[in-house]
């Protein structure tokens, strides 16, 4: 298992970019979903993930940072859908990182970084832009 103080920066150096968006998912029995201000599934706001490396002192930065934090290194697995927090971390992430580098889905104000180029980080666009699987657990 993964030590919290490797989490920590792999989370930040992921999710250190641009603006924010509403995408934050907890299952709703899970012991993370207080720390994912969620008790319903998914949150309602416009603002559940932060880009920007000075947002993580925010109430929204540290929000997210938590939520994703205890998902990542939990072991809870629902046991009416077999979903599990680690599941739902990785789609946060994965969100996160769609949103923030490459402004989808329909992130206007997204800033011209490398990862805007097809070389730079191109190969891995494809892969972020499925969300969900047809079912509408995380994928």
């Amino acid at each position: 298992m993964r030590s919290s103080t490797m989490v920590a920066p792999s989370l930040f150096l992921l999710t250190s970019f641009i603006q924010s968006t509403s995408a934050l998912k907890a299952l709703s029995n899970s012991p993370c979903a207080p720390k994912c201000g969620n008790v319903l599934g998914g949150t309602l706001g416009v603002d559940d993930i932060v880009c920007q490396d000075t947002s993580y002192t925010s109430l929204i930065g540290t929000t997210y940072s938590g939520c994703v934090g205890c998902q990542l290194s939990s072991t809870f697995v629902d046991p009416s859908t077999n979903e599990t927090d680690l599941q739902w971390g990785l789609y946060n992430l994965r969100y996160a990182i769609s949103w923030c580098l490459f402004g989808f889905p329909n992130n206007t104000e997204a800033e011209d970084t490398p990862c805007m180029t097809s070389l730079s980080c191109g190969p891995m666009k494809k892969y972020l832009r499925i969300w969900k699987s047809d079912d509408g657990g995380p994928i």
